[in-house]
């Protein structure tokens, strides 16, 4: 396994509702690249936006994402509100999941060349067998 790089420092986020392996999977992943921090988990109101209430509080994903050994920081944040935190963060890397939307990676590169940011941006392999959250919901 390659060495962290302690200066660097990365950005992911997510919903990590019902946490499970495949979630840490792509944590562990993206951690390997420096210091990883959880700048966005989407706040109860976004996840009722689209249709579905979250089965835990956010503050109860935080608090099991804080718990992950390879996790520098939660924060609790809008999608909106997450695009500031990476002018805030300035973070080396951002690293997006397989199943993350093409949209919101255009919107993010987006926003990183209007703001003047220079973020590598990966789109990490699938780590988990193809197994979603919403796969352990039904």
């Amino acid at each position: 396994m390659k060495r962290r790089d302690l200066r660097s420092k990365v950005l992911v986020w997510g919903t990590f509702d019902n946490l499970h392996d495949g979630h840490r999977r792509f944590l562990e992943q993206a951690s390997r690249l420096g210091l990883l921090y959880v700048i966005v988990v989407p706040d109860d109101a976004v996840l009722e936006n689209k249709g579905r209430a979250p089965l835990f509080a956010a503050e109860d994903r935080a608090a099991q994402l804080r718990m992950l050994p390879f996790v520098a920081g939660v924060q609790i944040d809008s999608w909106a509100g997450g695009l500031e935190s990476l002018r805030v963060l300035q973070p080396n890397y951002f690293c997006a999941g397989y199943d993350q939307s093409r949209d919101w990676e255009m919107q993010l590169i987006q926003f990183c060349k209007s703001a003047g940011l220079r973020i590598g941006y990966i789109r990490l392999g699938e780590y988990a067998g193809g197994i979603h959250s919403s796969h352990l919901r039904t």
